[in-house]
This record gives structure tokens, sequence and C-alpha cells, in this order.
């Protein structure tokens, strides 16, 4: 028997117009029963979709309604095993019956819910009884009320064509559901068909356990972070992207399904591993175009000749202006300190915002279970309960999200002064450093009688020590001689550009190479996160990857039982 839980978002959906970011629902709803019980067309608040697909789709009605990201599933008109998706989690099962057909309208779809779900996906169903408007239907809860799966607790009756303030209501008494049922939301899976002793074909569905959930999230987030640990690996940048990249990944993945299904007694279907390659490949995609843009932009003779446009043309126009060698050289070189020196800085300056974030953020001061202590601090103050279950299945996550908040408000909100102090602080160093090797350089070249060349070369190995200098050309400038008079211009313009720098706003300061947030988180995160495959508690120890017997709990949390 095949079991399959991906946990990967593969399913194609509309996003909310609301946000760009990638988006993890809220809610997932599905839909049972007639579809003649409910009002079709475009005014349907629950379903702005096709009404025949029954893969999860995201409803931008429900979201421009209550501002969540709901996922409705339809299932109407009881449809066959098969053309139900392979794995779901459903919060609530909405079970639609008509009034006047309220009997076996409810007895059919809960004889189908059992049949293909299962007894157990019952405490998930809410019922709704529709009617047409100024229709009597006080007498269905009544009739109802004979079926012993039903409860009145998780009864609505609404108007076929279920207005807002219906929807909020069932909305509320699906959210009282979900905080009653353990676990909150129903998962199953469809296994695949077989034959029975007698040689009939069965095909069902299965139930997961909250165990194997679990472990199937693990396996997919250990295989996630192998796969960009490879692909991270190759030197895109430099040499570009190449598909046996990809086939390396996927050989990869084949073989960590593999293992994981001869260690357990899960058995994935294909589909699964083909679920799993595209999820890993969608979140290796970013990275992979982001380097191969890199390595474009860094060989491509087209880009080159673009990025050096605006700088041949600037040098043409000061000489038309009749300006020396000197002061059209000293300008070039000014241009090329700007970007440096501003990375320069920047970096700098994100290393002292961390600084300053370790010693006086209470959170960020301790230990790794004062950090703990505080992000838990944090999840009881916002009573967010989604932020509570990415702690419980991904703690790293959430630890790092807590990371980035603090950072952000500690920079921006609490501290913007200081930070501001620190960037002009580091731009004044940069400034003084950048003078002081011009200085050295130009009395070492007029001790030694070297020629512009010979002062490129000084500047340049001078200079890197701090900042990542590109390739200075003094090709066409080797009538200049006055190295003083160089040295002279080249400092106007660091004049020019140390106020550029400290006006800089701090968001600048999160757009380089070394980012405050990412500084601390790996200084803090860098370390075992392995769960007790029990209960769940994070390992302690402070080394990573280290012998799996130095495993450490300070204590296992009670049972979910």
């Amino acid at each position: 028997m095949d079991k399959v839980n991906d946990g990967a978002p593969r399913e194609k959906h509309r996003e909310p117009k609301a946000t760009n970011d990638e988006v993890v629902p809220e809610l997932i709803l599905a839909l049972v029963g007639d579809s003649n019980s409910m009002e079709k067309g475009p005014r349907n608040l629950l379903i702005d979709h096709d009404e025949h697909e029954s893969e999860k789709s995201f409803s931008s009605k429900l979201y421009d309604l209550c501002g969540r990201h709901i996922c409705v599933l339809n299932m109407l008109d009881l449809p066959n095993i098969d053309s139900i998706p392979s794995n779901q989690e459903v919060h609530a099962f909405i079970l639609l019956v008509a009034n006047g057909q309220h009997i076996s309208h409810y007895r059919s779809g809960m004889q189908w819910l059992e049949k293909t779900f299962g007894k157990q996906c019952f405490p998930y169903v809410i019922t709704v009884v529709t009617h047409n408007p100024h229709e009597n239907c006080e007498n269905a809860v009544t009739d109802l009320k004979a079926f012993g799966s039903f409860s009145e607790k998780r009864y609505q009756k609404s108007k076929r064509r279920m207005d807002e303030k219906e929807l909020v209501a069932l909305l509320e008494k699906i959210d009282v559901m979900i905080s009653e049922n353990k676990p909150p939301c129903c998962s199953f899976m469809i296994t695949d068909t077989k034959e029975d002793q007698k040689g009939g074909v069965i095909t069902g569905v299965e139930l997961l356990s909250h165990e194997d959930q679990e472990q199937i999230r693990s396996f997919i987030k250990n295989v996630e972070q192998k796969s960009l640990e490879i692909i991270q690996s190759k030197p895109v940048a430099t040499r570009g992207y190449t598909s046996t990249y990809l086939h390396e990944v996927a050989k990869n993945v084949q073989e960590n399904v593999t293992e994981f299904e001869s260690n357990t007694k899960i058995t994935f279907n294909k589909k699964f591993t083909v679920d799993l390659l595209l999820f890993v490949f969608h979140k290796a995609s970013g990275w992979i175009l982001k380097s191969h843009k890199t390595y474009k932009d860094n060989n491509d003779v087209l880009n080159y000749l673009n990025s050096k446009k605006n700088e041949y043309f600037n040098i043409f126009i000061r000489f038309c202006k009749g300006s020396s060698s000197a002061v059209v050289f000293g300008e070039m070189i000014c241009e090329k300190l700007k970007v440096s020196a501003v990375e320069a800085v920047c970096n700098q300056t994100a290393v002292d915002l961390a600084g300053e974030l370790r010693c006086n953020v209470p959170a960020f001061n301790g230990n790794r279970l004062n950090l703990k202590k505080h992000v838990l601090k944090d999840l009881a103050e916002r009573e967010d309960f989604n932020k509570f279950i990415t702690y419980i299945r991904d703690p790293r996550k959430q630890v790092e999200g807590f990371i980035k908040e603090k950072v952000k408000t500690f920079i921006v909100f609490e501290n913007n002064n200081k930070a501001h102090k620190i960037l002009q602080k580091n731009s004044d160093d940069i400034q003084r450093f950048i003078r002081q090797t011009l200085f050295e350089a130009t009395e070492k070249i007029k001790t030694e009688k070297g020629d512009i060349n010979m002062w490129v070369k000084e500047i340049s190995s001078s200079l890197r020590c701090k900042m990542r200098l590109d390739t200075i050309s003094c090709h066409n400038f080797r009538d200049i001689n006055n190295f003083d008079f160089l040295r002279d211009e080249i400092e106007k313009g660091l004049q020019i550009i140390s106020k550029e720098m400290k006006d800089l706003p701090l968001v600048e300061v999160m757009k380089y190479r070394q980012k405050p947030d990412e500084i601390l988180i790996d200084q803090l995160c860098n370390c075992c996160w392995e769960r007790c495959p029990f209960c769940g508690a994070v390992c302690i120890n402070t080394i990573k990857d280290h012998s799996p017997d130095k495993h450490s709990v300070p204590f296992h949390r009670p049972s979910r039982s």
C-alpha cells in the first residue's frame, strides 16, 4: 500500500492579489454535498474558480472579505475517488444540504465521507442547511438530530446564495471547531489500488497518523536542505548553468526517497517523487537564476559594452569640454571608488549593528535557551496560531523570522539615530583610509619615479584589504605624470562621495552582501536543529552535525495524545 503526504506546496493556485510572496493557506475547506444546494455563478462567495476543479484553489473573494488566505477544495456532487487529489490536509468539510431534502442529502453525504475517508473525518464536518429567501427551515435541525453523527454545535443555516454575514458566522464556527479538534486538520491520502484476497480491487483512503505526518515533513525538509546545498556548491556564477547540476539534484532526491522507504514502513508512489522533485527545483530556481545572471553580466560582451556606455560617454564629454587627462581619470576612479566604498561601509555597518544587537537586545545576548524563551514569549504575546504551528513544525524557520523582525525593529524604529551614527562613523573611516592610501601611493611613486601604471597597481593592491575594487584601466591616460594633481582631484570627488554615504537610508544596509539579520542568524542558528522523534523537542547542542549520541534536550514535551 502506498502512502503519500508530500507537505510541499505543489498545487496550482491563484495567489491572492494582496501579496506577492509565496503564501501558505491558513484554512483549507472542502465543499461536500449536492451542488444544487447552493446558488452557482460569479456571486458565489465560496467558489470563485471552475466549479469542477478538485485541486485546492485560493479564494480571492474570501481574501477580500476577511483578509485570510483560504483554499477551497471542491468535492460537490460526491465525485469519484479517482478525481480527488492524492493527498490533502483539510481543516473542515462543509456538508451542504438543501432544505426539504436535508435528510437524504445528509445521509448520502455522510455515507460518502465514511466510504471515502473513514469515520475519522466526522469531527471535521460542519453541516450547512441552505434555503431560499423567506423559506422556513427550523425543522431541519430537529430532523438531523436523529443522526448520531450530527452535532448541533457544528450546524448552520444559510441562504442558497450565502451572504457575507452568514459566511463570516460560518468561518467563526469553523475556527471554534478547529480549536477543539486534535489535530486541527484532517490529513488523508488516496491509496493505490490493490487486489484483495478474493481477487477484487480495493481503492480507498488511509488517514496518516500524526507521527507519519511529522516524519514525512522532516524528510521533505531534509531533502530540500540537502538539494539546496548541492546546487549552491556549483560554480554557476563563474562558469554558468548546465542541466547536469539538476540531474545531480534529481539523483540525490531519488536516493533519499529510496533510503527513506527502506528505513520506514512508508512507501511513496511515483507522483510523490515527481512532486518532490518539482518542489526542490522550484526552491532552487531563484538562486540559479540570480547566479546565472551574474555569470552573464560578467561574461556577455553586449552586457559589458552596455555597462560601459555611460562611462565612455562621460569621458568623451569631459574631453570635449577641454578637461585634462588627470581630471577625467580622477572622475573615472571616483566612480569606481563610490561603488566599492558604499559596499564596504554598508558591510561594516552590518557587522557593527549585529554586535550592537548581540549586546543590547536581551533575546540575543544569552545562550540558545534564552533565545528560545524570547521566541516563545513573542509567540504568546502575538497569539498567532499559525506561527505556533510553524514553530512546532519548523522551529528554525520561526526563530529566523523572529531574528529578522527584531533586527528591523531595532534598526528602523527603536535605535534609528544610533544606527545612523554607526553608518556615519564608518563613512568617515573609509574616507580616511582611502585618503591615506592615495597619499602613501603617490609618495611612493614619486620616490621611485614610476608611471601611471605603477600608481594604479599600488592603489589597487592597497585598497583591496578593505574594499572590492573593479579593474582600473589606464590605457588611454599614459600621459599623466602629475600625481599630486591627480590625488587632489580624487580627494575632491571623495568629499562628495562621503556626504552621499552619510545620507544613505538604513534600508540600503540590508541590500548588500553582509546583512545584520543574516550575521545574527549565522551566529545563533548554525547549530543542531534535530528533533526528538517522539515529542518533537529540539536538540540544544550548539555544534552542527554532531554525533547522533550527543543529542540533548533539557526536557521532553508532554504526550500529544
